[in-house]
């Protein structure tokens, strides 16, 4: 099995958002997208703990995901109250991080905690992820759909450095 560290979590990230959206949520997925996630955006983060172990969080905004949460619970979009985009926002964290995981390292356990899911506006223009993230942003329908992981600091070093040495050979 190959190390960890020479993985391409982008392409493990993006097909995992991918199918977790189409099969779960009947949500067209078009591409990477140049943009990004704006308006009264839904946050969802949860930690994952094993080999390697850090976060996934997933970011969408509540226009966007109301229509894939009344297709993921069988309601009518303007049924839907905010407590249950919450918890869908948590399903749809927890799905992307149990399926980008099980590409990658389903020979190992891993302990998820439960995801955390929070509101913020966010204006046009501001960038929503941290430096040091793997991110993918896709274009849906609807919208701009966000997913990044995160690692703990010890994997993060190991990949810049084996970054290092692929760009020096």
């Amino acid at each position: 099995m190959p190390s960890l560290v020479v993985l391409d979590w982008n392409a493990f990230l993006f097909a995992a958002a991918q199918e977790v959206l189409e099969t779960m949520f009947f949500t067209s997925v078009y591409g990477i997208s140049q943009g990004s996630v704006t308006g009264n955006v839904l946050f969802s983060t949860l930690r994952f703990e094993g080999y390697p172990s850090g976060t996934v969080t997933i970011g969408i905004s509540e226009e966007t995901v109301r229509p894939m949460a009344a297709n993921f619970l069988g309601l009518e979009a303007d049924e839907i109250t905010l407590n249950q985009l919450e918890q869908v926002c948590s399903e749809l964290a927890n799905m992307v991080c149990g399926n980008v995981l099980s590409r990658t390292a389903a020979d190992r356990t891993f302990r998820l905690t439960h995801p955390q899911t929070h509101q913020k506006m966010v204006p046009n223009g501001v960038k929503t992820v941290t430096f040091s993230a793997i991110i993918v942003n896709l274009d849906i329908e609807n919208g701009v759909f966000t997913s990044q992981i995160d690692f703990d600091s010890a994997l993060h070093d190991q990949q810049e450095e084996n970054s290092k040495l692929n760009a020096i050979v």
